[in-house]
């Protein structure tokens, strides 16, 4: 595991936070989950989001449902905008 991603896994754990999932024009949320059940899952789906979902208890997840971490529904969001706007600028 690189240096960055064991660092932003500490800071979650240190944050208590969840992954929410989202459909996916990011409008609605369609679950949250515990770090370490999602963790867990995710793991053994080998990232897939929907598949994670089912072995979490999650059913009927759509495609290209996204999977965001956050204290809270709008924190996960602005995270995730905060994000997309950086990405945009790298271009």
């Amino acid at each position: 595991m690189s240096h960055k991603r064991h660092r932003q896994k500490e800071l979650r754990r240190k944050g208590d936070e969840l992954a929410f999932l989202f459909d996916p024009t990011m409008t609605k949320c369609l679950a949250e989950v515990k770090r370490d059940d999602w963790e867990w899952a995710i793991a053994m789906s080998g990232g897939s989001v929907s598949d994670a979902a089912s072995m979490a208890g999650i059913n009927e997840v759509p495609r290209n449902t996204r999977a965001i971490w956050g204290k809270s529904q709008a924190h996960s969001l602005d995270s995730y905008h905060q994000w997309i706007h950086r990405k945009k600028k790298r271009k």
